[in-house]
């Protein structure tokens, strides 16, 4: 909910946002806009039935805002790679727009790491609940750690 309330702000002051739903085990942000289930979504870009983003954007209602729908993939992403994120992540820096926002699953799930490791600003969202805060902790540790195995040294 806090995407979709960020996106939609930034898109009421005149800024051109993507939103793009990559909790591909609980995808569920086009409900938020009143959208059916969408018939193209990030499962397209991961698997490369797509060339781009472009083709996988849909209108979500907001002037300004456009959606790339996650799919429910019972499988929880299992089928992608890091191949993959890394062709989701070039998708995503080949369109225009002011802002794209990548809501993840939470966790540890490869996804969410290949992700939010490679983002230009990464934010947490958690709870005030020790289990909550353990997991974010994890999250920040396997991030640092995906960025340092990744540098050269």
């Amino acid at each position: 909910m806090i995407a979709v309330n960020l996106a939609v702000f930034l898109a009421q002051i005149g800024k051109k946002v993507i939103l793009i739903d990559a909790n591909l085990p609980g995808a569920g942000l086009h409900s938020w806009f009143g959208l059916s289930w969408p018939e193209k979504t990030v499962t397209d870009i991961l698997q490369r039935r797509l060339a781009g983003l472009d083709e996988a954007l849909g209108p979500t209602g907001v002037n300004g805002l456009s959606l790339l729908a996650g799919a429910v993939d019972l499988r929880g992403g299992i089928g992608s790679s890091s191949a993959d994120h890394e062709w989701l992540l070039q998708c995503i820096r080949e369109v225009e727009a002011d802002f794209v926002l990548i809501d993840l699953p939470p966790g540890l799930h490869p996804l969410t790491l290949d992700i939010f490791s490679q983002t230009d600003v990464s934010i947490a969202v958690t709870m005030a609940t020790p289990d909550a805060v353990e997991s974010t902790y994890r999250l920040f540790e396997a991030t640092y750690l995906t960025k340092l195995l990744a540098s050269p040294l």
